[in-house]
């Protein structure tokens, strides 16, 4: 965004991918560049210093593996009951005008979601996204409930692809792809706690 030399032509995004891709296009429809830098920092600083504990197991406090760790004895008694995801919706649609997204000055998203039944990627573009959307794209299985759209299930987009790039080739113009990686790769020690453990899993699933 700081490169005015760079067009952005398509933004595909999973899990809380997917909610800075939907708040980079929104920003940058509705106040270009530092719009975009501007509401990107005005939702996570507001999400870390403001929301409820639900809403931040979004911000990688909780992974699908991590959530076990976190809710075992629970789970292991048959009682999970998961969390719903209103926190989240509320801060969603405080800083999302998901009308703009069907705007001409948006760019093309892509986001992803994963269906329940087979466990395939299911992308949605702009006409098609909404705050369900985006909280389908960010939903732990083993923290919130599932999120339907149109009679089908989705948990997180991240285990079908994080982010979705086959798509993103296929339908931009643009002849370059950037990929912004917000869970590294590599750790220099082998994990031996569950919370270590769960950390280490989370950095390979996030990056599979």
């Amino acid at each position: 965004l700081e490169e005015p030399d760079i067009a952005i032509d398509t933004i595909s995004g999973a899990s809380a991918g997917a909610v800075n891709a939907l708040l980079l296009a929104c920003g940058l429809a509705e106040g270009g560049r530092e719009g975009a830098r501007s509401r990107l920092n005005r939702f996570w600083v507001r999400l870390m210093h403001e929301a409820s504990f639900r809403s931040l197991m979004l911000v990688g406090g909780f992974s699908p593996a991590g959530s076990s760790v976190a809710f075992g004895p629970t789970l292991r008694s048959g009682q999970f009951d998961p969390f719903d995801l209103d926190p989240l919706r509320q801060a969603l649609s405080r800083d999302i005008n998901f009308s703009i997204l069907r705007d001409a000055r948006c760019p093309k998203l892509l986001i992803a979601a994963t269906r329940i039944r087979d466990g395939q990627q299911q992308i949605f573009a702009n006409d098609a996204i909404t705050a369900d959307v985006a909280l389908a794209s960010t939903c732990p299985p083993l923290v919130h409930c599932a999120v339907e759209i149109d009679g089908e299930a989705y948990w997180d987009g991240g285990f079908g692809g994080n982010p979705p790039l086959l798509r993103l080739v296929q339908e931009t113009a643009a002849t370059d792809l950037l990929l912004v990686q917000v869970t590294p790769t590599r750790d220099s020690y082998v994990p031996i706690t569950l919370a270590a453990i769960d950390r280490r899993l989370d950095q390979i699933m996030a990056n599979a």
